[in-house]
């Protein structure tokens, strides 16, 4: 009876899924700091995590992802954009902190922050025409800024997943296969304030997962363990309303990605492919590799934009991860650390 009830709760999930997706169209604009991706370590894989199972900042792949972890996890992420460190002209800031459930259920509150300071503003062009001021000198401007105001974007993520085994019977098989199915969702409210002018929204992304054995259903114990994942981020187009009536939405985005996961036999290395398509509005292919050891990983990666690289090291309950990121306008440099409580 237990199975039938998992999978009585996996179908209502993908009959919800398939009714939500035909609901709406996709927008080009809008949100433009909730698409810079999070974490270092995916943004390391080039973004191509949708199907990385059991990792906490991946909510924000795949909303599914943190599902079945058993650890309070505090993370944290530094991202300096248009500039080095200490000089950049934007920040891109994370925190966040997953709480581990019964049921092997993890809910999970995490905020970042997009924020442009010190943006001047000049005053008014005196004078009626240019003609006015290329014969009168008073009336040019000078290039001094009256002033300053700061662009602010902030993204509230509310996630909770949860993690659900079943047995599937095949034929060919003496034994059922394990599978593991994770589904989740996160509600993000996103609120932005610019010079006199602000603007608030809500939105909904929704995730699973299938993880097995693929040595076990191929009746070859050395191969490793395969997980499929889908994802649809901004399921309703999600409407930025500003207080001066004009709207901006974001597009909805659907992925779809497979990881593969094969240890090596030396040191507990193992080797971890990934590959994701996703779509808002065009259609994207991302890629990621990790060489993964006892206490550190090297990750290589191809975004949208062009090949990534990173490294991690784990020290006590302390992990740090570094990713170096290429963007259609600069490269960067991600930097993440999450502390994690038994």
């Amino acid at each position: 009876m237990k199975n039938v009830s998992v999978y009585y709760h996996i179908f209502i999930f993908y009959l919800l899924l398939i009714l939500i997706l035909p609901l709406t169209g996709q927008s080009r604009y809008g949100g433009a700091s909730m698409q810079l991706g999070l974490g270092a370590q995916n943004l390391a894989l080039g973004g191509a995590t949708v199907a990385r199972f059991g990792q906490h900042e991946g909510f924000y792949y795949n909303p599914s992802a943190p599902a079945g972890t058993d650890r309070l996890r505090l993370s944290l992420m530094y991202a300096p954009s248009f500039g080095g460190f200490g000089k950049a002209l934007a920040n891109y800031n994370y925190v966040g902190v997953s709480l581990p459930l019964p049921q092997q259920a993890v809910l999970g509150v995490h905020w970042t922050r997009f924020s442009v300071d010190d943006i001047p503003v000049f005053p008014s062009l005196r004078g009626s025409s240019y003609a006015d001021r290329l014969n009168n000198a008073e009336l040019r401007p000078d290039g001094t800024p009256s002033g300053s105001f700061t662009d602010i974007e902030d993204v509230f993520y509310f996630n909770f997943s949860r993690m659900f085994a079943v047995n599937l019977p095949f034929g060919w098989l003496f034994t059922d296969l394990p599978v593991e199915i994770p589904v989740g969702f996160t509600i993000k409210g996103l609120r932005q304030r610019i010079y006199d002018s602000s603007a608030s929204g809500l939105g909904l992304d929704i995730g699973t997962m299938i993880k097995f054995k693929l040595g076990h259903l191929l009746d070859r114990r050395t191969i490793g363990d395969m997980a499929v994942g889908l994802a649809v981020l901004d399921i309703s187009d999600t409407k930025i309303i500003w207080n001066t009536r004009h709207e901006d939405q974001i597009g909805r985005t659907v992925s779809f990605g497979v990881a593969f996961e094969q240890n090596v036999g030396f040191r507990d290395a193992a080797v971890h492919l990934y590959w994701t398509t996703w779509k808002r509005i065009e259609r994207q292919h991302l890629f990621g590799l990790e060489l993964k050891m006892k206490n550190g990983a090297l990750r290589f990666g191809k975004n949208r934009d062009g090949l990534t690289a990173g490294a991690g090291i784990e020290l006590w309950r302390l992990v740090f991860d570094y990713a170096f990121v290429t963007l259609d306008l600069e490269n960067s440099h991600r930097i993440s650390c999450s502390f994690s409580i038994k």
